[in-house]
Parts: structure tokens; sequence; C-alpha cells
């Protein structure tokens, strides 16, 4: 079973395919910027993910523990602002 870290960047990731798929469908290209900094988030998170899963250093789980907060946090501002690109 997923811890609620877990299960909240799963539901994040979800969310960002689903805006980038509402950004596709309101016409806007699939090259725009907004789309391409979505995609560039969800690859940093995911590399977020697995320097935590490599790294034992207490210092260095932390550090990857706020990285990946830092990055929910940009991957969820840039959903926000696709959704308000795809409402326009």
């Amino acid at each position: 079973m997923e811890n609620n870290g877990q299960v909240s960047t799963t539901w994040l990731i979800n969310r960002a395919i689903k805006s980038i798929n509402n950004i596709k469908l309101s016409s806007v290209n699939e090259d725009s910027e907004i789309v391409r900094e979505i995609r560039d988030a969800l690859n940093e998170l995911e590399s977020i993910r697995i320097y935590f899963d490599t790294v034992n250093e207490p210092d260095l789980i932390d550090y990857a523990i706020y990285r990946e907060k830092a990055a929910i946090i940009k991957l969820s501002y840039l959903l926000k602002k696709a959704k308000c690109k795809a409402g326009a």
C-alpha cells in the first residue's frame, strides 16, 4: 500500500495528464509552452522520486523530501495555469 505522499503524487500526475488533455481539446497547440512546462515538471518530479529511492543519509532524505514538495507545488501551479488556459 502506498503512503499518503505517494497517493498524492499519483493523484497529481493523473491531474496533470488530464490537464494536458484538456489543453489539447481546447485547440491549444500540443507543443505550447504550458504543456512543455507541465511535462518538464512531471519529469522533474520523477527524477526526484528516483533520487529519493537511492539515498540513505538522513540529510539527503530530508533534501529529497523538500525537493519533492517544491516540485509538487510547482506542478500544482502549472496545472492551475493550464486549467485557466483550457477554460479560456
